[in-house]
């Protein structure tokens, strides 16, 4: 493996291991937008550990599989909304933590993007509310004695 730094015609710039003329091993790219990500190449592509910081504010620090959120990580979008937790294949999948800018949250499963299963809804308040999502729905957990 050769360390290298190479520049595209689009503007993309990569600086780091090499192996068979591709990107391999640990490195930094900058495309030309504006995008860096510092991490781990495999085939030339995003796959490892690495953190990916977007030109909107975005940040994204974990685990990657063939240039997509995979496995454990964090998700930091400008608004404040913040997502730790499972991902497969760029979408919240598995179980994590969603806090939105105003306090509100979710602490339960994810399924390809969307809020499934069990977990606990957290209000701006303070209030955590245990239930489950079905179909979309949530269903507030029974607590003892019939009351929701």
């Amino acid at each position: 493996m050769s360390t290298q730094t190479i520049r595209l015609e689009n503007g993309t710039e990569y600086s780091g291991e090499m192996e068979n003329n591709r990107p391999h091993g640990h490195g930094v790219l900058l495309d030309s937008q504006g995008n860096r990500y510092q991490g781990e190449f495999k085939d030339g592509k995003m796959d490892g550990k690495g953190e990916l910081a977007q030109a909107d504010g975005t940040t994204y620090m974990g685990e990657f599989k063939e240039n997509m959120f995979h496995g454990q990580g964090v998700l930091l979008q400008p608004n404040n909304c913040r997502y730790e937790g499972e991902f497969a294949n760029n979408r919240f999948h598995g179980q994590g933590k969603l806090v939105q800018g105003d306090g509100s949250g979710w602490e339960g499963g994810f399924s390809d993007g969307a809020i499934a299963g069990a977990g606990v809804i957290s209000m701006p308040s303070g209030e955590r509310i245990k239930g489950s999502f079905v179909d979309g729905a949530f269903q507030p957990e029974k607590e003892p004695g019939g009351s929701a």
